[in-house]
């Protein structure tokens, strides 16, 4: 629950920052799912594809992006020092 805590206020800041890097991915992922989705469904009572529905189901996606993104560059740095590691050190 707080990692989940964390994203949604990450996912905050992205919104509020249109200009970076999430930020346009954000705004991507809302006008893919708006062209996908134009009109709102109603399905067993319930709005779908409304413009909140839309906004949240973007935010999510993005912060999957992100998360695999994070993971990856981790990875790398994690390799890079073990690499490091295994270079016999210059005298």
């Amino acid at each position: 629950p707080d990692s989940r805590q964390a994203l949604y206020l990450l996912a905050d800041q992205f919104c509020r920052r249109p200009d970076s890097t999430w930020g346009k991915y954000l705004i991507l992922c809302k006008e893919r799912l708006q062209a996908k989705h134009p009109e709102v469904l109603v399905l067993e009572g319930k709005k779908r594809y409304n413009k909140g529905h839309i906004h949240n189901m973007a935010k999510w996606r993005c912060l999957t992006r992100f998360v695999r993104w994070l993971w990856r560059e981790w990875w790398k740095l994690e390799n890079a020092r073990a690499e490091a590691e295994k270079l016999p050190k210059a005298a």
